[in-house]
């Protein structure tokens, strides 16, 4: 039996004093004293590090304690570490457009001066050498190529050019000949946001600065759907085409998260979509509530509604769970940088460098990095055994096209 991951805290804290009579907070970092504060520690899984996904640390990857100032501020109500920051989302939204101004709690550890008026431009270097970045993308399209060959579902080219939806999910950057196929929960708003900066279509040389939803809309971008056929083969013999992946179900997790259970104009339009039918079908003894709002789904009937083979025939699935092969056909197109999230800017940083980019432009950094691999155990634990064998093979050539660890069962 694997050794249970316990993973090693880390410390910070927001330091609290008593100026005119009310709490100031002041970034410290260091051991907090016996007086006043709020101590924050961060954990790392990697004591020891995880196998596969499905053997994360278990618990919180931050905990959060106060300390007793009431002997510094008399007379004054501390406010809770809550409230302190709501207060620095609401200032920081103003500068970082994916906070939100109104939302509650910790979104992102920062202090005052953390993000300046050029956040996410500062430029990167790779903590890989470029021998390295390049080694690492040859066993990726060598993996990606033998798993193909074994597959006998791989569309050819001229029947991808006869359908052309299936090009939809590919932006062309026709000024500096990029091909570029988005996967939604995988930094697609930030490469977007980028590449609106490069194309012209932002006044602002800050991708950060960039509403997330403007790089949504339809009509932002030119899709390879849209041209003839042989400007399509030309594209593909003549750009540079990347992508970047994800594990699947840390994916699939997001989404859910995202979609179903945060609170915005998206949300609204995916509980109302998908929500009710889902709760319709999957959920016995439903409320009228549920039923009307579709705001409550639980991740296993999230799953019950994916892996149901009614949901498969009947229709391609949201872009948001559309397996990552059947939106960018890693088969059929033969991508010069297949990035991975867990090595996003190594990997982003080596697409600008390969397009002759990174003295013009960097792919920004948020500093909020995503805690959604420390949550895939946590939600597909309520999954049966057979449940998750079948969202596995819904997923099964992502798992083995992009070499991730299955669940323990091929």
């Amino acid at each position: 039996m694997q050794r249970q991951n316990v993973g090693l805290y880390h410390v910070k804290y927001w330091h609290l004093w008593c100026r005119g009579g009310n709490c100031v907070p002041i970034l410290r970092s260091g051991i907090i004293p016996s007086t006043q504060g709020v101590l924050i520690s961060e954990r790392e899984c990697n004591n020891p590090k995880p196998s596969d996904v499905l053997h994360r640390c278990e618990g919180a990857n931050v905990k959060v304690t106060t300390c007793d100032d009431a002997q510094v501020c008399t007379g004054k109500s501390k406010i809770t570490p809550a409230d302190f920051a709501g207060q620095q989302c609401a200032k920081f939204s103003k500068i970082v457009p994916f906070i939100d101004p109104k939302g509650i709690g910790m979104q992102a550890a920062y202090s005052e001066d953390s993000f300046p008026a050029n956040a996410g431009t500062e430029k990167y270097l790779p903590e890989k050498s470029i021998i390295t970045l390049e080694t690492e993308q040859t066993q990726r399209k060598k993996l990606a190529k033998e798993v193909c060959t074994l597959s006998q579902k791989n569309p050819n080219l001229d029947s991808v050019i006869k359908d052309r939806t299936l090009l939809d999910h590919i932006i062309v950057d026709e000024e500096h000949r990029l091909l570029y196929c988005y996967v939604p929960k995988v930094a697609c708003t930030n490469w977007k946001r980028l590449l609106m900066v490069l194309m012209g279509k932002a006044n602002t040389t800050n991708p950060l600065a960039i509403v997330a939803d403007d790089s949504h809309r339809l009509n932002v971008f030119r899709r390879l759907d849209n041209y003839t056929g042989e400007e399509i083969r030309y594209r593909l013999d003549h750009f540079m085409k990347f992508m970047f992946i994800r594990h699947p179900f840390e994916r699939l997790v997001s989404a859910f998260r995202n979609k179903f259970g945060q609170n915005s104009s998206s949300s609204d339009y995916f509980r109302s979509r998908y929500g009710r039918q889902i709760i319709k079908q999957y959920r016995a003894n439903a409320s009228e509530e549920s039923l009307l709002r579709g705001h409550d789904v639980t991740f296993r009937e999230f799953v019950q509604y994916i892996i149901d083979p009614r949901t498969v025939a009947r229709a391609n699935f949201n872009e948001h769970w559309r397996p990552m092969v059947d939106l960018c056909l890693p088969c059929t197109i033969q991508y010069n940088v297949i990035g991975k999230y867990e090595s996003l800017m190594d990997d982003a940083w080596l697409v600008l460098e390969k397009a002759n980019l990174n003295q013009k432009v960097s792919f920004p950094r948020s500093d909020r990095p995503s805690s959604t691999n420390s949550l895939v155990e946590e939600y597909t634990k309520h999954l049966t055994r057979e449940e998750l064998l079948h969202l596995y093979h819904i997923y099964e050539m992502d798992f083995r096209l992009f070499d991730y660890h299955s669940p323990g069962f091929d």
